[in-house]
């Protein structure tokens, strides 16, 4: 063995409990900078995998219409505000009750009808679930035909504003708009 090599050999067998120390501090630091970067990837992912969608769909019904909110995502929205506009005047009134004011001064000649008991509540702290739509409003005008359906679907769409704001599981705001 040449010299060079025989003096490195005696200098690490003398300092081999040292080297020893240095080899696995260096591998432990490794290891939590990987545990580390793992964490914040699950995280990442688990909070894609529970992120909501609410979105909103007009349907009409022979002479009914309803607006329908669904979460589209794949995990539960908490909301947190509700806001309705006619145009850019905010509606006041106690939850549905803006979208069904905003509805009277879109409808001013007509009465407009709440069909059924089926409206969703959307105070702050509610909960939508995923893949189940929710009845926002389900109304009729009283001298509506099919015909007027369409029309008045038109005028609902270039009148009404709602705007939801609402968070997932991990507290990311997002906001749908109607």
């Amino acid at each position: 063995m040449p010299p060079f090599l025989n003096e490195i050999w005696v200098w690490v067998t003398a300092h081999a409990s040292g080297l020893t120390a240095v080899a696995a501090l260096a591998t432990s630091l490794f290891a939590l900078r990987v545990s580390t970067w793992s964490r914040l990837q699950n995280r990442r992912h688990n909070i894609l995998s529970v992120q909501p969608d609410l979105v909103f769909e007009l349907k009409d019904d022979e002479d009914m219409v309803k607006l329908l909110l669904s979460n589209n995502g794949l995990g539960p929205a908490k909301v947190d505000d509700m806001k309705v506009y006619y145009g850019e005047k905010l509606m006041t009134g106690e939850n549905v009750e803006k979208i069904f004011n905003a509805l009277t001064i879109i409808f001013p000649n007509d009465h407009v009808r709440r069909e059924g008991n089926r409206a969703t509540y959307l105070d702050a702290g509610v909960s939508i679930s995923p893949n189940k739509p929710h009845d926002l409003v389900r109304f009729r005008l009283a001298h509506w035909k099919h015909d007027d359906v369409v029309d008045g679907r038109d005028k609902i769409r270039k009148h009404l504003n709602i705007i939801i704001k609402y968070k997932c599981l991990y507290g990311k705001n997002f906001e749908a708009n109607f």
